[in-house]
């Protein structure tokens, strides 16, 4: 997969990420790992994922595919607070 990080400095952003596994006509299933809460949304359109950033956060988001391999992608979103006055 490229990349294999992702990398947000504020909420609403969207990345794409490739994935690549030769030979491979199925889907691939996505799951995040190690989440503490949402911070991203992810979607998959034949071999594109689509990520938006939702809160501040890491995790790892975990891409398989039916033959049982999966690899993951570490997504970071930064969110900087700014005091109202």
């Amino acid at each position: 997969m490229l990349p294999t990080s992702l990398s947000f400095s504020a909420t609403a952003q969207t990345q794409t990420v490739a994935v690549t596994d030769p030979g491979y006509t199925g889907s691939f299933t996505l799951s995040p790992t190690g989440c503490t809460s949402s911070i991203f949304t992810a979607a998959v359109s034949g071999s594109i994922i689509t990520v938006t950033s939702v809160a501040a956060g890491a995790c790892t988001l975990t891409v398989s595919d039916t033959l049982g391999h999966s690899a993951g992608v570490q997504v970071t979103v930064t969110t900087v607070s700014v005091p109202v006055q």
